[in-house]
């Protein structure tokens, strides 16, 4: 975790002349978790042990390789000469008697390697079946000194850091459209290949299109608030304030699909949309549609089951926030749906969401999904293809690469949802 750098690069040109920068690890604690958090570690491991723990003395290095000697230290620390050794702070580093770990405490001021050695509950019994090596005492998960102090920086460093990911994948999938109009359709796509696998059919209804049976909703809290998206952190949220035309999220439906749902952001140019618990994330976002006890109705993260809260506003900004919390819809997972007219939706967002409405309508599989890119050529975009991804099983995901001839990488198949 660089704390005044935006970049490795940045913090590296420091040090011109240093043959290795070795930073000190710093250790975090369970921070009582049971079960695996849904958010990143940098996220849901925000609590930490202090400077002063001797476990926290361990480094881990950049080096330069032509500076780097024949004799092997240990995973820590390399064969650099002892005055070309740096730390963060530009002085020459001091070796305990056990090379890789130094002989005073660290500082944290400039950077620090975030060091999750125990993590959740669920965490450390599954290391502990796998570690064939060593017994691992069940004290190590409950030391509580691991989880005293608190570092907001992780969580603002990975707000900016989604927007990086965002485009990422946008990259990712824009190449993986390309490679399926040019493998999937003539003259490089053979039918007969393609249906000599035995399939059921695909799809319980073909729809050519669903705007006919589209509707739009924003979406009201439990505290007669409104959802938009925060267009710094491009985080979810509800307030109090004015609404904001281009910040509005709503909600979009479908008569022949009631228990599922788009949420997409309002304006002529789609926004990346992030849920604070949530794993996937993207221009637009999936829901399920859940009917409760009274007229209200919840809404479930289609990726871990999860109920999306509104939760309470207690800042003087008025701003609350929308997390995938919850495994009990309660009054604050709970919303109402005014409804809007499409033309407040832009045309872009239209086109994916009524594509995604006909893509529900096959199963989810690779020669389903095969299947509705042949028969609708004008609806593969972007967004859609991330979203189409997602519905994929492994098996399913890898199938699909084999249907395309094994011209995309497994690893971009597997690697397309956020983790």
């Amino acid at each position: 975790m660089l704390v005044r750098f935006e970049t490795i690069s940045e913090f590296l040109a420091q040090f011109p002349e240093a043959g290795g920068v070795a930073i000190n690890w710093r250790m975090h604690g369970n921070n009582g978790h049971v079960l695996r958090p849904l958010v990143p570690a940098p996220v849901a491991y925000s609590k930490h042990s202090s400077p002063e723990e001797a476990i926290n003395r361990h480094v881990k290095s950049f080096v330069r390789p032509s500076r780097v000697g024949l004799h092997f230290h240990n995973v820590h620390c390399f064969d650099v000469p002892a005055p070309d050794y740096l730390n963060p702070e530009g002085q020459r580093v001091g070796w305990s008697e056990t090379p890789g770990i130094i002989n005073t405490d660290p500082s944290f001021e400039n950077s620090y390697i975030m060091h999750f050695q125990s993590r959740s509950m669920e965490h450390f019994i599954d290391r502990a079946q796998k570690r064939q090596d060593t017994v691992i005492d069940a004290s190590m998960w409950g030391n509580t000194i691991w989880s005293r102090d608190f570092d907001e920086n992780p969580a603002k460093f990975f707000d900016g850091m989604f927007v990086i990911l965002a485009k990422v994948e946008n990259n990712i999938s824009n190449w993986l459209c390309l490679t399926i109009r040019s493998k999937l359709y003539p003259p490089n796509f053979s039918a007969a290949a393609f249906i000599e696998r035995p399939a059921k059919a695909h799809a319980t209804q073909h729809l050519h299109s669903e705007t006919a049976s589209i509707y739009a909703t924003k979406i009201k809290t439990f505290f007669k608030t409104f959802i938009h998206v925060d267009p710094i952190t491009n985080l979810v949220v509800h307030s109090t304030t004015a609404e904001i035309p281009d910040q509005i999220v709503y909600l979009v439906r479908s008569l022949n699909h009631q228990n599922i749902g788009i949420l997409v952001s309002s304006g002529s140019k789609l926004k990346p949309l992030r849920l604070a618990g949530d794993r996937q994330a993207g221009m637009v976002i999936p829901i399920q549609i859940v009917a409760t006890s009274t007229d209200r109705m919840a809404l479930r993260s289609v990726t871990t089951g999860l109920y999306i809260a509104a939760e309470c506003i207690s800042n003087s900004d008025g701003v609350g926030r929308i997390t995938c919390s919850r495994k009990v819809a309660l009054d604050w997972e709970t919303y109402s749906f005014p409804e809007v007219g499409l033309h407040e939706l832009s045309q872009s967002s239209l086109s994916i969401v009524d594509a995604y409405f006909s893509l529900l309508s096959y199963d989810s599989t690779a020669d389903a999904l095969s299947a509705w890119l042949i028969q609708h050529p004008n609806c593969i975009s972007t967004q859609l293809i991330q979203i189409a991804l997602r519905r994929l099983e492994k098996a399913e995901r890898l199938r699909l690469s084999a249907i395309l001839s094994q011209s995309i990488p497994p690893e971009l198949l597997e690697g397309s949802r956020y983790s």
